[in-house]
C-alpha cells in the first residue's frame, strides 16, 4: 500500500532508524562511558571516512579487526556497514600459526589492530603484504 513503511532490511537500517528517532537514548554502556544513539552514528561515520579515506577501504572490501571488547569496536563494524564492507573479528586471545589462519581466511583488504595489539610478525609478513595499512 501507498505510503507504508518499508521493513528495516538490516542491523544498519534497524540503527539507523532508532538513531533517527532517539538520538539522545543511550545505546552503550561501557564502564562508566555512555554513548547515545547519535554519538554512535557520529562516530560510525566517521569511522566509515576514516577507514574509506586513510585506509583505501571500499564496497565489498573486508576489514580485518584486531581489538579487544570496547565500545570503538562498535562504532568500526558499523562504519564497515555503512561502507558496504564485511568485518573480519580476529580474536586478540588467539596468536601464531591460528591468527594466520584467521587472517588469511578473512581476506581482509585492510588490517587494524587496536593500540597494544601487535600485527603478527615473521611469517605474516608475506601474507600481509598488500592490505592497505600493513607494514
Amino acid at each position: 500500500r501507498a505510503g507504508a513503511r518499508q521493513p528495516a532490511r538490516t542491523l544498519l537500517d534497524v540503527f539507523a532508524r532508532r538513531a533517527a528517532r532517539a538520538p539522545h537514548k543511550a545505546l552503550l554502556l561501557f564502564g562508566a562511558e555512555v554513548a547515545t544513539y547519535g554519538q554512535v552514528e557520529r562516530r560510525s561515520s566517521q569511522a566509515a571516512r576514516a577507514l574509506r579515506d586513510a585506509a583505501g577501504l571500499r564496497a565489498g572490501g573486508c576489514l580485518a579487526l584486531f581489538m579487544g571488547n570496547q565500545p570503538a569496536y562498535v562504532w568500526l563494524w558499523l562504519g564497515c556497514a555503512k561502507l558496504g564492507c564485511a568485518m573480519a573479528c580476529l580474536n586478540c586471545s588467539v596468536r601464531g600459526a591460528s591468527l594466520l589462519r584467521c587472517l588469511r581466511s578473512s581476506a581482509a583488504t585492510v588490517l587494524l589492530a587496536a593500540p597494544g595489539e601487535a600485527a603478527p610478525r615473521g611469517a605474516a609478513r608475506g601474507l600481509l603484504h598488500g592490505l592497505s595499512g600493513c607494514p
